[in-house]
This record gives C-alpha cells, structure tokens and sequence, in this order.
C-alpha cells in the first residue's frame, strides 16, 4: 500500500486561471477548491462575486509580512501560494469578474448548496430542544420580573431611592 507523507493541511483541490486587471497585466491565479469547514463562508458571500473570488483565489508564492490585509485571514491558504487582499477583485476587468466568479461557482456552488441544506436540516432537528429550553427559561424570568415588580412597587415617595416627586429633601 503506498502512502502519502505529506501532511494533508496543504494537499487541495481547484483549477488555475488566468486573471486580467483593469490595466491590461495579466496574472496566473489558482481557484480553490474549499474544504467543508469554509464553505459557509461562501453561502455568505455568494451575493458579492468580488468576495467570492477574494474568498477563493490565491496568487503563487509565499505569504510576507509586509503583504496587505488578505480579504478572509481565517482561511488559510495552499502551501505555495498566497491569498489575495481585500479589495483585490476591485482591480479585475470585468471578463476576468465573471470567468472568476464563474470558476469558484463551479468548484464549490453545489457543495456548499448541500452544506446549507444540511445545516437547515440541523436546525430543524434541534428546533423542539431550543423550545423546551425556553418553554424551562420562561417561567424563571417571569419569576424574577415579578419580584422586581412587587419590590419597586413597596417603594414609598420618600425613600432616597424612589423616582417619584419630592422623593428627595434638600
């Protein structure tokens, strides 16, 4: 059985592009594939295609110290390359927007698609216990609004601490 002694951190999965600025400079790019653990991250962005390619589009090389703020830090990025920054997509003609856009789309749509269906199923599922928590809850905060009620209630004119007229003498 042959195996394999890379650390599986930096194996992954996607499809390199070419990418074009606003300037007419061209880039190699690399689209990745998200693992499971960050593609809700893209059901979120996936009304902005600027921040989907930012979320899911590496340049070659290592990260620097000196290179900008990346657009999603949480996400770390393959070995050998680095993530873009923020604002990056912003400098992308709009034919490299789409064919981007349409890439990451491809590579990872219908996946995160069926993570946010299970994630609905998840909530459903654990719906009737959130429930009974509160339903147990409930009654506690009643208990307790009530006794602040009744000891506000007890308050008389001329205690220091009643909001009422002339509960202070000066």
């Amino acid at each position: 059985m042959k195996t394999n002694k890379q650390p599986l951190a930096i194996l992954f999965a996607g499809k390199p592009a070419r990418a074009k600025l606003i300037d007419g400079t061209k880039l190699d790019v690399f689209v990745r594939e998200l693992p499971d653990r960050y593609l809700t991250l893209l059901l979120e962005c996936c009304e902005n295609r600027a921040l989907l390619i930012e979320l899911c589009t590496y340049t070659a090389g290592d990260p620097q110290p000196e290179d900008p703020v990346v657009a999603f830090p949480q996400v770390a990025p393959p070995k050998g390359y680095k993530p873009v920054s923020a604002g990056w997509a912003d400098n992308l003609s709009d034919d490299s927007v789409v064919s981007l856009a349409t890439l990451v789309e491809k590579l990872n749509f219908s996946r995160a698609a069926r993570k946010g269906e299970a994630l609905i199923a998840a909530k459903k599922r654990i719906e009737p216990l959130y429930r009974a928590t509160v339903n147990q809850v409930i009654p506690l905060i009643q208990g307790i609004v009530s006794e602040t009620m009744d000891a506000a209630s007890n308050l008389t004119p001329n205690t220091p601490s009643s909001p009422a007229k002339g509960g202070r003498r000066r």
